[in-house]
């Protein structure tokens, strides 16, 4: 029985094309690729959106610092 890691990272072939390694786990040719691929491009998507919020939500917490301290010295100085 294979490990879901040698099933990810080797390419099964299909008996029907001509090799002798048997399919598993209902898996064709080509299918395993496209898997691994798809994957990658979430993993990249999403560590996209992350380091955009990261970077929005820095600049938007340091706005946000500006704007209560002028508040806090208004009212300091108010009484």
């Amino acid at each position: 029985m294979k490990t879901w890691f040698e099933l990810m990272f080797r390419k099964l072939r299909c008996p029907a094309a001509g090799t002798t390694e048997p399919m598993r786990s209902g898996i064709v040719a080509g299918n395993l690729g496209e898997m691994g691929a798809s994957s990658a491009e979430y993993a990249l998507i999403l560590a996209l959106v992350v380091i955009s919020l990261i970077t929005t939500l820095s600049a938007l917490g340091a706005a946000l610092n500006d704007k209560l301290r002028e508040i806090v010295e208004q009212i300091a100085n108010a009484g």
